[in-house]
């Protein structure tokens, strides 16, 4: 696991003008590691976690995701979930694990995310619950 990197504000700015990389975006995203990155409402009580734990839920979320071997490097895959604290941890663990996220709306018709996934040619979908998808959507997921 790589040791976060603390920037000031100017080296945030300079970094993003240079057109950063997902893995620089990220180190600038965490680099305030006490910061509150995400706030939420859970049974009537208010949690959250910093950047800290959202770099560390990251991570350990793609080494999963690697270790399961869903798609190869590269792949798009999709996350099709609800909005909720752990959806920028997929979708950053998704980067981190080498592969392509594809957001699709949970809300869109099942015929549309079909498409979506269709033209996209993703390997694998993520999602929170399938009966919105089609079988073939089903069939994407590993």
């Amino acid at each position: 696991m790589r040791k976060p990197i603390a920037f000031t504000r100017s080296q945030k700015c300079d970094l993003l003008r240079a057109r950063p990389t997902f893995e620089e975006m990220f180190d600038v995203l965490c680099s305030d590691r006490a910061a509150t990155a995400a706030v939420w409402l859970e049974h009537g009580r208010e949690s959250h976690y910093t950047y800290e734990e959202f770099r560390s839920r990251v991570l350990q979320c793609a080494a999963r995701i690697r270790d399961a071997r869903i798609a190869e490097a590269g792949s798009w895959v999709a996350l099709c979930a609800e909005n909720s604290p752990d959806w920028p941890v997929l979708f950053w663990a998704l980067l981190a694990a080498g592969l392509k996220p594809l957001p699709l709306p949970v809300s869109a018709p099942p015929r549309l995310k079909n498409r979506l996934l269709t033209l996209a040619g993703a390997a694998a979908v993520i999602c929170t619950d399938s009966r919105g998808l089609l079988p073939a959507l089903r069939r994407c997921t590993p």
